[in-house]
C-alpha cells in the first residue's frame, strides 16, 4: 500500500476537522489509526474512502489520485466496514452481501452464489446465510460486514472502529477475522481503540488527536512515543491493562 497525504484540510461550516495534515507511508499492508475520540480519525478514513470531499491538500492512494479520479470508479475499489455493520435489516446475510455484487459491480446473485458462500464458510458464517440482522449476534453482523466489503475483492479495506459497539467477547471474535485479513495479506486501514491489537496487527502507526497527525510510524512509537501527547494518551489508555 502506498498513502501519500499532502496539507490536507476538512471543515464543517467553519469548524476545522482536519487541519491540513500530511503523512508519507509506503510498503506496507496495515495501518492503524489511534487517537481520542472526536479528534479527526474517522473523518480521515471516509476522505480516504472518497466517501467524502476535502477542502484542500491533496490525497494519493496507490495510483489514485482523489482529487483527480472518478470518485464512483474509485469507491468500488474500495471495500468500508462501519462501526455499527450497517447491514440492511429487512436483507438476509446472503442477500445483504449478494446487493453489493449486484447493484454497484453488475453481478447477478445466481453468479454470486459460490464466491458468497466461500468467504461466508471462511469467516464462520455458512449457517447463518439464510438469517436476518436481528437474528445473529452483533460479532456476527459485524462478520458478514467484512464479508460484503471482501466480496468485492477490494484493492483497499478501510474498517472505522469495527468493534466499538461490541462487548469484550464479541469484539474477540471480530478481531480475529481482522487478523485473517492480514494472515491472508490483504491490504487496510484500521481506525481502532484497541492498542493492543494494533501493536499485535499493524505495520504503521498514525495517532491523529486535535485534528492532526501528531505521530506515526512503525509500531514501536506505542514502546517509545516520542511526543509528549502520544506518551499521555497511552498513559491513559494502557493504565488497567
Amino acid at each position: 500500500m502506498e498513502l501519500r497525504v499532502n496539507k490536507v484540510l476538512k471543515k464543517y461550516a467553519e469548524n476545522i476537522v482536519l487541519n491540513e495534515i500530511s503523512l508519507m507511508i509506503s510498503e506496507v499492508n496495515v495501518v492503524a489509526i489511534i487517537g481520542p475520540s472526536g479528534g479527526g480519525k474517522s473523518t480521515f478514513l471516509r476522505l480516504l474512502a472518497g466517501l467524502e470531499e476535502y477542502d484542500g491538500g491533496n490525497i494519493m492512494i496507490n495510483e489514485h489520485n482523489l482529487s483527480k479520479d472518478d470518485l464512483d470508479s474509485y469507491r468500488k475499489k474500495v471495500g468500508y466496514v462501519f462501526q455499527d455493520n450497517n447491514l440492511f435489516p429487512h436483507l438476509s446475510v446472503f442477500k445483504n452481501i449478494s446487493l453489493v455484487l449486484e447493484k454497484v459491480h453488475d453481478r447477478p446473485e445466481k453468479d454470486n452464489k459460490d464466491l458468497i458462500e466461500g468467504l461466508l464458510k471462511q469467516y464462520g458464517l455458512l449457517e447463518h446465510k439464510d438469517k436476518y440482522p436481528h437474528q445473529i449476534s452483533g460479532g456476527q453482523a459485524q462478520r458478514a460486514s467484512i464479508v460484503r466489503a471482501l466480496a468485492i475483492n477490494p484493492e483497499i479495506l478501510l474498517l472505522d472502529e469495527p468493534t466499538s459497539a461490541l462487548d469484550p467477547a464479541l469484539t474477540y471474535e471480530v478481531l480475529q477475522s481482522i487478523k485473517k485479513l492480514k494472515d491472508n495479506n490483504k491490504d487496510f486501514i484500521i481506525v481502532t481503540h484497541e492498542i493492543g491489537f494494533a501493536k499485535h496487527i499493524a505495520d504503521h502507526i498514525v495517532f491523529i488527536d486535535n485534528q492532526k497527525i501528531i505521530e506515526h510510524g512503525s509500531v514501536d512509537i506505542l514502546n517509545n512515543p516520542k511526543t509528549e501527547e502520544l506518551k499521555k494518551f497511552l498513559d491513559k489508555v494502557l493504565s488497567y491493562e
